[in-house]
Order: structure tokens, then sequence, then C-alpha cells
């Protein structure tokens, strides 16, 4: 798919969603697996000024009925091996849905799909102004300390993340990027699109298989990848992995859980000193990288701040700790969230000023 092709279903996509009542502001929830078509919905939602809400799939119903519920979700669109979640969607999201339901992989019974919607939409730009501050989705974070969070994300904060990803990993056109990670995660879905705004080239799979990956590096020459931990584990506990070229790959990128020490030392192995490992959020992009080189000074470390981004680390008084003490980890940078949708007190109590706390423990060492 060339980008001029991407750039015209996605207009026609952003003016069908239009035709159908789907207004700026309006939240615009999808759930689905990877497919060109999701990163179709993403770009298009954006376009108009539409939320959009990437719903978990692996969600039992009744999670994916609060996220639908708490975000005020308009339209949805959804793959049809999804659709029988919906039943016993409460009476009052049905309602706000408006029968405004398509499905990404052709028709299901009365729900028409992105084909057929988009059939008759013209590929003109959309008579939208969306600003900076405009929010692009509402990213829903781990619901530890009760009920999932919906933060909201700006086209700032997204926009931001993208050029320092840019800068600090050294990607541009001439990249090819894979990320088999599902695309209703922040990190997959940011690196994906990054590719693509970049003018780049990514490479889109329904989700992660070991041995595909190694197919996939060798037929299309990548360059760049994010992976979770266990995809690295899978990775390099392949025992034929070594029989296809990985060459190409220039840049691989960790982040979402920490990753062993024995996995680091695996992965360096097999693909050689090109291993990232960051420490991020939904709510803030990353926050910290450490390249392959300080990886192998420091086994337990996500490196120092990227740029632009400060961090401290504060006591239960709100004071500086000293190096080696741990304290509770505070951001701040241009690539923060607008805080969390609906949720006034949490935003407030996540703050200290223009200071946002996950609520992570950390320490710095004597070199930052």
């Amino acid at each position: 798919i060339s980008h001029a092709v991407l750039g015209e279903r996605v207009k026609r996509l952003a003016n069908a969603f239009t035709g159908q009542g789907i207004a700026k502001g309006d939240k615009l929830a999808i759930l689905a697996r990877n497919s060109p078509e999701y990163l179709t919905v993403y770009f298009a939602a954006g376009k108009i000024g539409a939320p959009l809400v990437p719903v978990n799939h692996q969600l039992k119903a009744a999670d994916i009925h609060y996220r639908l519920a708490h975000s005020d979700a308009r339209a949805l669109v959804v793959e049809r091996e999804f659709l029988p979640l919906l039943d016993g969607l409460p009476a009052w999201t049905g309602d706000a849905l408006g029968g405004r339901v398509f499905a990404v992989d052709g028709n299901a019974d009365s729900v028409p799909s992105l084909d057929e919607l988009t059939s008759s939409a013209p590929a003109t730009e959309p008579d939208v102004t969306v600003s900076p501050e405009d929010t692009l989705y509402i990213g829903y974070t781990s619901g530890t300390t009760g009920p999932a969070k919906g933060a909201l994300i700006s086209h700032r904060a997204i926009v931001v993340g993208y050029l320092y990803k840019a800068l600090d990993y050294g990607l541009g056109p001439q990249d090819v990027n894979l990320d088999p990670g599902p695309f209703w995660h922040s990190a997959p879905r940011d690196f994906a699109t990054l590719a693509i705004y970049l003018g780049g080239t990514c490479v889109v799979t329904r989700g992660f298989d070991a041995r595909e990956f190694f197919e996939l590096v060798e037929r299309h020459k990548v360059t760049n990848s994010f992976m979770v931990p266990t995809m690295f584990q899978h990775l390099t506990g392949l025992e034929d992995g070594g029989r296809h070229d990985a060459s190409s790959l220039r840049v691989l990128i960790c982040g979402g859980s920490p990753l062993p020490s024995a996995v680091k030392d695996r992965v360096v192995a097999r693909f050689g000193p090109i291993l990232n490992e960051f420490y991020g959020a939904t709510e803030t992009r990353i926050i910290t990288n450490i390249t392959a080189a300080e990886l192998a000074g420091r086994k337990r470390s996500v490196g120092r701040p990227i740029r632009d981004v400060e961090i401290r680390v504060l006591d239960e008084t709100g004071c500086d700790v000293s190096a080696g003490v741990v304290g509770e980890v505070h951001v701040r940078g241009p690539g923060l969230f607008s805080g969390y949708y609906r949720d006034p007190e949490r935003t407030r109590k996540s703050h200290r000023g223009e200071w946002f706390s996950l609520g992570d423990m950390g320490r710095l060492d004597d070199d930052g």
C-alpha cells in the first residue's frame, strides 16, 4: 500500500465518518486485531478530530462495555469475530452508538463494512480544523488501583513523541518498521504510525509469531522493531531462528516491562549491539532510554531521560532524594498527556504543579 493510496483511503474514511454524523470531539472506539484498516481508522479519526478509543480485544465483555461507556463512544469499528462481545451492552451505551457500528472485515448481518462506508465518499480533505491540543486518542491504562483510567493523548503529545523517537533512534523515510504487538496498546501503534509519519514503510502483522518475525525481517529487510520482553524471550529461544538473515535490523527497542538481564545478553548475542530499552507510559511517552552500549555496564538500568524530559525522584514530603535513594519518580516534559478523562480527582492527585507521577518508585545513580 503506497502512501498515496493510504492517504486517499484515510480521506475517504474521514469523510464517510463525518457523513455518519461523527463530529469533531465525538469518541470513536475500535475493537479489532492489527490490520492496515486499523491504521486507516486511526488516521481518519485524527483528521476529523474524533478521539479514537482503542479497546483491548482480550478483555472480558464487562471491561469492554466499561470502556465504551466511560469514553462516551459515539461510534464503533469492530471485527466480526468480536461482535458477540457486544451482546448485553448496556442500553444507554447502545443508544449512544446510535447504530454507528462498522465492521472492519466485510458485512456482518446488519453491520456495514468500512469498504461499503467509503464506496461513495470523496477523497477530499475534510473540512475540519484540528489543533495540537485536541485529543487524538483516549488510552485506557491498567486498573490495578481501581477502574481503568482513560488518558487523554493530544496530537501535540504524539507528534512530540514521534520527533524524539526519530531523533533518538535515528529513524527516517528509509526505514522499514515491524511491530508485532497489538495496536490497541500505545507503543506498537505509536512506532507503526511513526514509520508512516516519517514517510517510511510499516509491515503489519496480525499478531506475534517468532518464526514469522524472522521470515518477515528477511523478506522485507526490516530495519527496526519494538517488542515487549516476552517476545524477545521467544525470539532468542527459537532454535532455528539463526537460519534467517536478520542483518537488516539496526534498531531493536524493548519496553512495557523490565527485560531480564539474561534475555538482554541473548538479544545482543543474536542481533548485535542494537538493543535499546526504554521506560515510559501511555501518559508520558518515552521517559528514559538506554542503549546496548550502556546496557553492558548497567544491567538493571533503563537509562537517562530522553531529550527535553526532566526527572525528579522525591520523598514523601516532596523533597528530592540523593543519588541511590529510592523515591517516587516525577516527570516533566512536552510529551505529557492532558489528564484523565472524566476524572479530575485522579488527574489532580497525580500532579505536583507541572510534574507528573505514575506512582512508580525508582532511583538515580551518580551519572543520572
